[in-house]
């Protein structure tokens, strides 16, 4: 999905929400957000 958002040349922020219960809401966050980072680098 990321790749699609990338190719449409989209240059604007993605916003997250972490709503599981293995980790705090701002922990869930910074953690989703370190593999969007990661995933940004493959794609």
């Amino acid at each position: 999905m990321l790749k699609i958002v990338k190719d449409s040349g989209f240059k604007g922020y993605v916003g997250i929400e972490y709503e599981g219960s293995a980790l705090s809401e701002s922990e869930g966050i910074l953690k989703t957000k370190a593999l969007l980072e990661r995933i940004q680098k493959v794609i």
